[in-house]
């Protein structure tokens, strides 16, 4: 699978807000603590990922989610994962924002462009990547919104231990 690969440049603003029934949580999973006590839902494939995760981060991978207050529901979620084997291309001080996600009954609502923006400007020093599969058109207009920019490189991962690497492209968007 091929993703295309975004950086942000420093100084692009999302002018998006959350509405009074948000807030955002933060949470480091590490192997023996691999949800946060706010989180209701807990499957299989979540605990293998923040397992696998943890221990190739040492623990520095932080998950981060806007709840809907109300409900009590996860309106959006994202890691940050600093450099690892996985991410061998990232240099000191860069992460890779990602897997996100938007539950179906919250897109359209701005949510990921806001979280991309709200990440950014957490540690305004590093330099952020996201990586974006091809045809996720809705991900790729968030990116943009965010301030992200569309690399050289594409991102093709392994299918053993999903490790990514860069791959270089003609032309540039």
């Amino acid at each position: 699978m091929y993703y295309l690969l975004y950086k942000y440049h420093r100084g692009s603003m999302y002018n998006g807000t959350l509405n009074d029934n948000c807030i955002i949580n933060e949470f480091k999973p590490h192997p023996f603590h691999l949800y946060a006590d706010w989180e209701r839902t807990k499957d299989v494939s979540t605990s293998i990922f923040r397992f696998y995760i943890s221990l190739i981060t040492l623990g520095k991978t932080v998950h981060l989610c806007i709840l809907d207050k109300n409900k009590g529901a996860i309106m959006h979620s994202a890691y940050i994962i600093p450099k690892n084997f996985k991410y061998a291309f990232l240099k000191k001080g860069e992460y890779s924002i990602g897997p996100c996600n938007t539950p179906e009954s919250y897109r359209g609502q701005g949510l990921y462009p806001y979280m991309l923006n709200y990440i950014t400007r957490r540690n305004t020093d590093a330099t952020y990547y996201v990586f974006i599969r091809e045809d996720n058109v809705a991900s790729i207009k968030g990116a943009k919104k965010a301030g992200f920019k569309k690399c050289r490189e594409r991102i093709i991962s392994t299918k053993v231990l999903k490790i990514f690497r860069l791959m270089k492209e003609k032309n540039n968007e």
